[in-house]
């Protein structure tokens, strides 16, 4: 079963299945064991993006270029630290280890790091109890971000009020900001309420279509903060 990473094309969660193949080592007679034995026991967990709009994956998936798997046991021994590639014009990344299992049922740790070059940009962590000749169910474990921008405790698009003549644009820009004030670099998704009167690019430049009426532009951020403003398309000011 494979670790199966999906970039910006998933809607609306990116998400990813780490699978591990556990070996059990055998023992006959008393005798040490000398190996695993045929037997294979699956581990798999599932990862998804807090839920947003395609938009915001798009950002906020767009940029991975690896992802890190470690796996641990209780007392902290380490059975794995592997990081492989996510080439960025791959949309799924397709993964398969291989652990060994100290008995026929066993306890394991998995973390998974999602890099944007050597950051880990979002990571996700759980348990995981295999037994020999069973097959357990996937938990769903959420991806948290810690790249820049994580500690934002506030977020919103500056202004309000906006006006723009049908055809025309309209500069966009919003702020995050720290437990202390301090404005924060982090990655802000933009979107639109109604793609017929006008569409919105990463920059946040808005650019309206021949058409009037009133849209709501939003934005947000992968810490999980989101702000909202109407903007009106008409020929003249309201």
């Amino acid at each position: 079963m494979p670790l199966r990473a999906v970039r910006s094309t998933l809607r609306p969660a990116v998400t990813a299945a780490v699978a591990l193949t556990g070996a059990l080592a055998a023992a006959a007679c008393g005798e040490r064991a000398t190996g695993p034995a045929t037997a294979t026991v699956p581990v798999a967990l599932a990862l998804a993006f807090p839920a947003g709009s395609a938009e915001a994956q798009a950002v906020f998936g767009g940029g991975i270029t690896g992802a890190q798997v470690v796996i641990s046991r209780p007392n902290e021994s380490q059975v794995l630290d592997t990081t492989f590639a996510f080439p960025a014009d791959d949309e799924v990344l397709t993964l398969g280890v291989n652990v060994p299992m100290l008995g026929r049922t066993d306890t394991m740790y998995v973390y998974v790091g999602l890099l944007e070059g050597q950051a880990t940009n979002w990571y996700a962590s759980g348990e995981a109890i295999v037994r020999k000749g069973g097959v357990p169910s996937i938990p769903v474990l959420p991806l948290y971000y810690s790249g820049p921008g994580w500690n934002a405790v506030s977020f919103s698009i500056t202004g309000r009020g906006f006006f723009v003549v049908p055809g025309g644009t309209l500069a966009m820009a919003a702020t995050a900001f720290d437990g202390q004030g301090l404005p924060l670099a982090t990655p802000v998704a933009w979107s639109v309420s109604d793609r017929l009167l006008g569409s919105i690019d990463a920059s946040g430049t808005f650019t309206a279509r021949q058409r009037t009426g009133t849209v709501w532009i939003r934005a947000e951020i992968p810490a999980g903060l989101r702000d909202s403003v109407q903007v009106s398309v008409a020929t003249q000011l309201p």
